[in-house]
């Protein structure tokens, strides 16, 4: 069974509720919005507030430069590359200022890197024959059609 405050605990949580309830301003609201952010390694956004723009930019584009991506897929791929990637600098730069906790996160996204660049490469070494143009899913029209369907004697190897 709960105890009823005494009057001194109930006049000083009355005047404990006229004091502040959070931040008012816009500022105020978005800088607490990041109070509980410490390493933002599971963040959703990629660049966080203090972290260079351009130089997240500079990663994409020598990856793009590498690994040359023609289709959304591949872009995506590489983009996916990109963020892990920066997550794991940010890993590093953690753990020289101190942070110890953080090996778990350095291992997935040394793999979520590898794995991501390992589906990337066996996606550009399928035949062009098996995967022809420029490598993106077929088409559709209204009637269940593919303008590109194969005729009888060529079999369909797409595998999308």
């Amino acid at each position: 069974m709960k105890r009823k405050p005494g009057e001194k605990q109930a006049a000083a949580s009355r005047a404990n509720g006229k004091n502040s309830h959070g931040p008012v301003t816009p500022e105020g609201k978005l800088r607490s919005r990041r109070n509980s952010t410490r390493h933002g390694l599971l963040a959703r956004a990629i660049v966080l507030e203090g972290e260079s723009r351009d130089r997240f930019n500079d990663l994409v584009r020598q990856l793009n430069e590498a690994l040359r991506p023609q289709t959304q897929i591949d872009h995506l791929l590489v983009g996916k590359m990109a963020a892990s990637h920066w997550r794991q600098v940010r890993v590093c730069n953690l753990e020289r200022e101190g942070e110890k906790t953080l090996g778990d996160h350095e291992m997935r996204l040394d793999r979520q890197f590898f794995r991501t660049l390992d589906r990337y490469l066996k996606l550009q070494a399928i035949p062009p024959k098996v995967f022809p143009g420029k490598r993106t899913p077929e088409v559709i029209d209204s009637k269940g059609k593919s303008p590109n369907s194969p005729t009888q004697s060529e079999p369909n190897l797409n595998p999308i």
